[in-house]
């Protein structure tokens, strides 16, 4: 049920990204501006907002990575330790 909400999630984050195309003034300033006159202004504020995406989910990407080693690597020390326990306890019973 927990993977089922969590995927989604991820599902909806990822199919309401074509719908939002806000951007900062500094970022609309820059593709109004722009060097490149051959692109048409909406084909260049596409391909800006697609960079502002892919740049902003890099640290995304890099913390869910780190926090799933985490929990993978406390979840199998939380089992042997629970081992060691059970271990101990059946040793301590047998005397």
């Amino acid at each position: 049920m927990k993977a089922a909400f969590i995927l989604f999630f991820f599902l909806c984050v990822i199919a309401s990204s074509n719908v939002v195309r806000a951007q900062c003034a500094m970022c609309k300033a820059t593709v109004e501006k722009g060097e490149s006159t051959k692109a048409p202004i909406e084909q260049r504020t596409k391909g800006l907002n697609n960079g502002i995406l892919y740049m902003m989910s890099i640290p995304y990407i890099l913390a869910g990575t780190i926090a799933f080693f985490w929990y993978r690597n406390s979840k199998k020390e939380r089992e042997r330790k629970s081992e060691i326990q059970r271990i101990i306890r059946s040793k301590m019973s047998s005397l």
